[in-house]
């Protein structure tokens, strides 16, 4: 059995938070990542403050855990401040249309559209 963690990060820029999810064995190298920004581009725009959360499971369950703390930190903090899980658009333009990458049920988060 393979186990995996899915773990939350605080970023440096306020009410922003990246989710994201790593084998057990590779998680002090990703973290590692992550703050000398080779991560992914949510943390390199951002900066990684802290580590607010971690969660074992199994390699089978962790992108669905994935997805479920993804939505609950968009649901707290908004869609404009958190990426994670399937929400991993991070284009200038993403917010001119979500329905192409924010599930539906996430989409009222979205910040309002403001056209340029």
């Amino acid at each position: 059995m393979k186990f995996y963690y899915v773990y939350a990060l605080k970023l440096k820029t306020p009410d922003h938070y990246y989710v994201g999810s790593t084998p057990v064995h590779r998680f002090e190298e990703r973290m590692r990542e992550h703050t000398i920004h080779f991560g992914c581009k949510w943390t390199q725009r951002h900066g990684v403050d802290s580590l607010v959360g971690k969660f074992k499971c199994l390699e089978c369950m962790s992108n669905d855990l994935e997805q479920e703390v993804t939505a609950m930190f968009v649901r707290k903090y908004g869609l404009r401040g958190v990426r994670g899980g399937d929400i991993n658009n991070t284009r200038a333009d993403c917010y001119d249309n979500l329905s192409y990458w924010v599930p539906r049920k996430l989409r009222k988060y979205a910040p309002p559209f403001r056209p340029c």
